[in-house]
């Protein structure tokens, strides 16, 4: 794990050995309080990820998905969940239901989902996240680890260049765009990180740059 900062923002920089680490963490966790789910229902569209995996964790096949949308970018949410897709009810109804997420941070889209699942009449619901913000207004009945910067998972890079990328755009111009851009990828390298450039790729705003990206 590591503490990066970008423009007064904090990044959480996560590798695939942190996630692992997490995973036990809240499946032990899961274990010790003797819960025992029968079903595994992942928050699309990370959150199907973390379920995935932790449901190997907990040797658990049946894995469901629903569908939320708040999110528009960082530093911009929306304000109401958009609920996309739901497994059927017969699936959940009498069932013990994880909800699993791999990150609370208002708390919303947590809180919207469970009572989307609630109205299928499953047996109980609990809620899971690998993590979740000191300011998220609903906690998960089991979390790993609490982080207060924005966290960059393994399974998003691609989406978090993107997303710095038309961030900044709006607000510099291009060439300061380019060197905060490197900067950040940059930063990553002097703490043990490695990179590599591929050749250059085009963006939709029609001019190109480096695809720098970390190697882990």
């Amino acid at each position: 794990m590591k503490e990066i900062y970008c423009k007064s923002m904090k990044f959480i920089w996560l590798t695939w050995k942190d996630i692992e680490e997490d995973l036990l963490k809240l499946s032990k966790e899961i274990r010790e309080k003797k819960v025992e789910p029968t079903v595994l229902i992942g928050i699309l569209r990370w959150g199907t990820v973390v379920a995935a995996l932790l449901s190997d964790k907990l040797s658990m096949k049946k894995v469901y998905a629903i569908g939320c949308t708040l999110y528009t970018g960082i530093k911009n949410k929306g304000k109401e969940v958009e609920i996309y897709q739901k497994p059927e009810e017969k699936l959940i109804r009498g069932q013990v239901v994880m909800l699993v997420d791999d990150v609370s941070d208002t708390g919303t889209t947590l809180k919207r989902a469970r009572e989307v699942i609630e109205k299928a009449k499953p047996k109980r619901v609990y809620t899971s996240t690998l993590h979740v913000k000191p300011w998220s207004k609903y906690k998960p009945d089991f979390h790993a680890k609490e982080y207060d910067g924005w966290i960059c998972y393994p399974w998003s890079r691609n989406e978090l260049k993107r997303e710095l990328m038309n961030k900044y755009w709006r607000e510099e111009d291009k060439n300061k765009l380019l060197r905060k851009i490197k900067g950040f990828f940059m930063t990553l390298t002097k703490n043990k990180g490695k990179f590599k450039t591929n050749p250059y790729v085009s963006f939709r705003i029609g001019w190109k740059v480096p695809d720098l990206y970390l190697v882990l």
